[in-house]
């Protein structure tokens, strides 16, 4: 079974010293076992309607890893700054080459439900706002 992608928004709150990084997306494998009581956790969640809890308690296992400083760099310091994310989208049932591709958009803004309210959950990609797919073209050109 696939896992799932989520993205992770503290636009709410903004990252100190005047950066602008606002949203986190990683990628979470299925944790099996689990209640099926855990998807009211992502009530309101855009996507949310395909988890199964498997992929639910694998996203809720990461999150609690980036909790406690053992995940991603950026969550890091996010939580040492004393700000709290939230989840605000997920992608059920995908691999990592899904969070590949959503990564290599360079946008997590145009992905985030809150913070660009016109977002879809079927978003279209144009190849201009997709970043290795441009990089090809220019080493095709070169």
């Amino acid at each position: 079974m696939s896992g799932a992608v989520y993205l992770a928004c503290w636009a709410r709150t903004p990252y100190p010293a005047g950066r602008k990084p606002r949203h986190y997306l990683g990628y979470a494998d299925p944790v099996y076992g689990a209640e099926p009581g855990i998807l009211a956790r992502f009530a309101g969640v855009m996507g949310a309607d395909g988890l199964t809890p498997a992929m639910a308690a694998g996203v809720l296992a990461r999150d609690e890893e980036h909790q406690e400083g053992r995940g991603a760099r950026l969550l890091r310091a996010v939580a040492a700054a004393g700000i709290e994310w939230h989840h605000v989208r997920v992608w059920p049932g995908v691999g990592k080459d899904t969070e590949t591709y959503l990564k290599d958009l360079n946008d997590r803004t145009i992905l985030c439900p809150e913070c660009n309210p016109g977002t879809r959950a079927g978003t279209v990609i144009t190849p201009k706002r997709y970043r290795r797919h441009n990089r090809r073209l220019t080493e095709a050109t070169a």
